[in-house]
C-alpha cells in the first residue's frame, strides 16, 4: 500500500474476491480491524486486520 490516504486494490479471497478501497483517514475504534469498501457487495465491511492484510494486492495497470 502506498502513501496516499486512499488506496484501491484487490482482495484475493477465492469466490469472494473483490476490488476494495481503503481510506486511511477513517478512524478505527479497534486496531485489530480494518474497514474496506467492497465493490462486489457495494458497502463498507469490517475485516480482521490479521486475516485480510495478506490477501490484499495492489492493482495492476492492466
Amino acid at each position: 500500500m502506498g502513501k496516499n490516504a486512499i488506496w484501491c486494490g484487490f482482495l484475493e479471497a477465492g469466490k469472494k474476491s473483490s476490488l476494495v478501497v481503503l481510506d486511511t483517514r477513517l478512524e478505527m475504534n479497534n486496531s485489530k480491524t480494518i474497514y474496506l469498501f467492497n465493490y462486489a457487495q457495494g458497502k463498507f465491511l469490517e475485516y480482521s486486520h490479521e486475516i485480510v492484510e495478506p490477501k490484499l494486492r495492489d492493482l495492476r495497470p492492466d
